[in-house]
């Protein structure tokens, strides 16, 4: 689904749910998109802002929706198996063909 949201891959990073503060949300909508999660965007440009697993305490927030200079640095790629033919990957961070299960996010805050 990110592919259809993105146009490919969607770069996000993670955050604990009770750290993230939204300064101003009468903007933002959410979605069901799964029985897995929900996806958060803005209701008047439709832009991509979160994506939200009910079983989990964190949430993805879309890097690019990000104001400023933000620090994160890349620490791998996921769901690379469904990626488009046309993107190559050509750095040393780790692949997964899905889900990285966990393993890069292991500090997230």
């Amino acid at each position: 689904m990110c592919q259809k949201l993105h146009g490919n891959f969607g770069p996000h990073t993670k955050a604990r749910k009770v750290n993230i503060t939204v300064t101003k949300d009468d903007g933002l909508a959410w979605y069901k998109t799964s029985d897995v999660a929900q996806r958060g965007f803005c209701r008047e440009c439709g832009s991509s802002l979160f994506w939200e697993p009910f079983n989990l305490d964190a949430t993805g927030i879309i890097a690019g929706s990000l104001d400023g200079q933000t620090g994160l640095k890349t620490m791998g790629h996921i769901f690379v198996g469904e990626k488009s033919d046309f993107y190559e990957i050509n750095d040393e961070y780790p692949q997964f063909q899905k889900s990285s299960d966990g393993q890069l996010v292991n500090d997230y805050k």
